[in-house]
């Protein structure tokens, strides 16, 4: 898969991981992968601007879900990999579970 954006280099200046997940048992429900071409927005407006579009995402797919019993996390700059993934709600961390 393939990027661009206008500029010089069309290179991300920033990836951020958001996820959705059970405070209880860090269980993911809902995973973003953004890629940022420019370094106009702040970090406070990424991680807002994420933190709605994940929630909004997930409630959109299962309208049922009570929103009071999830969180979000932000991972900026992290390796996203082929595996499993949980959220270790004791040190807020997103973690790798298994290899798919």
């Amino acid at each position: 898969m393939s990027y661009t954006s206008p500029g010089t280099d069309n290179l991300p200046v920033n990836t951020q991981v958001v996820v959705l997940y059970d405070r209880k048992s860090g269980e993911i429900v809902h995973l973003h992968q953004a890629l940022f071409f420019s370094a106009a927005r702040s970090r406070e407006a990424k991680e807002t601007f994420l933190t709605d579009l994940v929630q909004k995402v997930a409630k959109e797919i299962n309208p049922a879900l009570d929103m009071q019993a999830y969180d979000v996390l932000h991972s900026p700059d992290f390796d996203l990999r082929q595996t499993e993934y949980r959220v270790d709600v004791g040190r807020k961390q997103l973690v790798e579970v298994a290899p798919l």
